[in-house]
């Protein structure tokens, strides 16, 4: 799976744009002390799979989630 993000990073680099390539670990870190909602941190076409058109996109191309804190107690 890394190899194909460092492959992407490097062909947007050789096009003179700047790219960071941050791996699963690193993004689920983003949501440290959170609550994922479902489908979790995924693929951004597994959000919606059977949305017209959707297609799997190769691992490299995007993952997304989303989440919300927990409540405090009071």
């Amino acid at each position: 799976m890394h190899g194909d993000a460092d492959k992407a990073a490097d062909a947007i680099a050789e096009g003179g744009y700047e790219y960071t390539v941050r791996y699963y670990e690193e993004i689920a870190r983003f949501f440290d002390g959170t609550e994922l909602a479902e489908p979790g941190l995924v693929p951004n076409t597994l959000w919606r799979p059977n949305a017209p058109g959707a297609e799997p996109l190769p691992s490299h191309c995007g993952v997304g989630a989303s989440s919300r804190r927990p409540r405090a107690s009071r």
